[in-house]
């Protein structure tokens, strides 16, 4: 089994075990047993996890605590939205949003030129600088981007200068009201919540469908080339 698929085991079966929101009493000796390994093998999986950041560990009176960390669990809910989509046979997921005008910054991130790059040879297109802001029309709507954002997606990297650090974004394939090339993303470091859904693509796409504030927009992402969980080490 390659490093991606232990962590995820070994996540699963703490979880499964009760650390999932919980401290759970776990010697290396019993983990072992059900992770079929080793005791030292169990050891160092443990040892990688908690420098992951996967796992919180606390030692009292020779006895050893484990717990999932966020990012812990966000691995395993990434793995099952994953499962989810497969079973079901969804490859794509269908958003409708108002126009509003945004805070002007997306035109300035777009056009960097580290960003603009990997948006080329990422995304396979070189985006007119700015974003299209959506502000979601249901409940529904927003329960689905929250899901998007567990997805695996296309990952452009962020950087950092003498003076700033710059946040990565998740990119995920689409296409506005089912006719123009496009991409959703979702930035690290936004000043929107979970409610709005930020677009970019070739074409400047208030100009190209004529779109004012208020204005309603239909978004198909697509999933298909990002259905593999993104672990980073």
């Amino acid at each position: 089994m390659d490093m991606k698929g232990w962590y995820i085991q070994t996540l699963y079966v703490l979880a499964k075990l009760g650390a999932l929101g919980k401290a759970l009493e776990m010697d290396t000796k019993t983990l072992s047993r059900y992770i079929n390994t080793s005791q030292q093998t169990a050891s160092r999986r443990i040892i990688e996890l908690y420098k992951g950041g996967y796992i919180q560990r606390t030692f009292s009176k020779r006895r050893q605590t484990l717990i999932l960390t966020s990012k812990g669990v966000e691995l395993l809910r990434e793995v099952y939205m994953n499962l989810h989509m497969i079973f079901n046979n969804i490859t794509s997921i269908q958003f409708e949003g108002m126009v509003f005008t945004g805070l002007g910054e997306g035109a300035f991130y777009v056009s960097l030129p580290f960003y603009k790059q990997q948006f080329i040879d990422k995304l396979g297109f070189e985006p007119y600088p700015g974003t299209l802001n959506l502000r979601l029309k249901s409940v529904d709507d927003v329960a689905k981007r929250r899901n998007l954002e567990l997805l695996p997606s296309i990952n452009i990297e962020g950087y950092s200068n003498s003076s700033r650090t710059y946040g990565s974004v998740k990119c995920y394939h689409a296409l506005v009201n089912n006719s123009i090339k496009a991409a959703v993303i979702i930035c690290s470091r936004t000043h929107y919540g979970p409610d709005v859904l930020e677009v970019i693509s070739p074409l400047n796409l208030r100009k190209e469908l004529n779109l004012n504030d208020g204005d309603v927009v239909k978004v198909s992402v697509n999933l298909r080339d990002t259905m593999i969980p993104n672990i980073s080490y």
